[in-house]
């Protein structure tokens, strides 16, 4: 089994997910950058995963083409001969890949069984680069459902029909990225730097080809007109933070403290960053939603799972709760693609679990 480094925008992270989840099942070794922890360096730990890799798999889409990052992440792929290039939608792939014949996803109805995952795991277990001539794709059939599907005492069965036909009928991300201000918590210099440091990494850890968010400058008048989120740094002698998302009329919509080892100080802004950016991410998954009306109870439990979401996936421990709360959050705007894509992943972890019982 090859060892697989897998290359993405945001905006396509829980395509990836899914993506992830099925190879590991199959025995694969899957790297993604979900997987850094608080305080790594970035690029040096990308560099590290990308050069270890077996097979560079990327997954082209409309947002990732305009990626400065994905196109280098390709182009070690590439020239190494361990590009294994996949499409999600029907754009396709920059000058410079599209000699490669490409596994096309772009109707993949989310199960591990299909065509195309089939064809994604022979190129994985192939010896030889993938082909320069395009071949003969298979052109997969889509699903359809016309209703509801209810199966009693087979909620994995219906939740896997839902989650393929929301994959099918996602809808379009809202042109207009949502705005926010990360803030100190008081005006003294130590808050006040801390929080634009926090800022400035949050910054750079978001792709500025396709960042679904934007980040308001703090002394600027409008910034008050934005969610925001206020940074407070911990004691000294006990690094950590403790973040606090705010809407508009300053209600919380999210709380959490950070909390690290003694001498982890240098990298307190760091982990700091990568959960501000997640908690703004999901923030902005249910501000960009425009089908169904997201209110602000619906909001705070959306962005309360979906920030617990990176470290519950993956694991062996049961997700009951975690997939309660996206059932509550789909439950009121049955729409909304990223609850539904949580939801499907979660619930499709579990049954490939071992029963303890048997």
């Amino acid at each position: 089994m090859a060892s697989v480094f897998l290359s993405y925008v945001r905006e396509d992270a829980d395509k990836a997910r899914a993506i992830a989840a099925i190879l590991e099942r199959g025995g694969h070794s899957v790297w993604w950058d979900r997987q850094i922890k608080g305080g790594a360096q970035y690029s040096s730990e990308i560099e590290a995963a990308l050069d270890a890799a077996e097979k560079v798999v990327v997954l082209w889409s409309a947002r990732s083409v305009q990626s400065a990052w994905v196109r280098d992440e390709a182009a070690a792929g590439r020239d190494s001969g361990r590009l294994v290039p996949v499409r999600l939608d029907g754009t396709p792939p920059p000058l410079g890949f599209r000699q490669f014949q490409s596994i096309d996803l772009s109707h993949w109805n989310g199960r591990s069984n299909a065509p195309q995952i089939k064809d994604l795991q022979e190129a994985l277990a192939s010896d030889r680069p993938v082909d320069v001539m395009p071949g003969r794709q298979r052109t997969p059939r889509k699903l359809h459902f016309t209703r509801p599907i209810l199966i009693g005492g087979g909620s994995l069965l219906a939740i896997a029909a839902a989650g393929a036909l929301a994959w099918e009928l996602w809808p379009a991300a809202s042109s207009g990225a949502p705005t926010f201000a990360i803030i100190p918590v008081d005006s003294s210099p130590a808050a006040t730097q801390f929080a634009a440091g926090v800022a400035t990494r949050v910054a750079g850890l978001s792709d500025p080809s396709g960042s679904d968010f934007h980040i308001a400058d703090a002394a600027a008048e409008t910034a008050r007109d934005n969610y925001a989120l206020k940074v407070t740094p911990s004691s000294s002698d006990r690094p950590g933070s403790t973040l606090t998302l705010v809407s508009t009329d300053n209600a919380i919509i999210w709380s959490s403290t950070i909390d690290m080892p003694q001498g982890a100080a240098p990298d307190r802004a760091q982990a700091t960053a990568i959960m501000a950016q997640r908690a703004l991410s999901c923030t902005a998954d249910a501000l960009s939603h425009h089908r169904d009306k997201i209110d602000q109870a619906t909001l705070k439990l959306y962005v309360r799972g979906c920030t617990q979401y990176d470290g519950a996936y993956g694991t062996n421990d049961p997700n009951t709760a975690l997939s309660k709360t996206f059932q509550e959050v789909i439950a009121s705007a049955p729409h909304f693609g990223p609850a539904w894509s949580k939801l499907f992943a979660l619930e499709t972890e579990d049954v490939s679990q071992p029963d303890p019982s048997r």
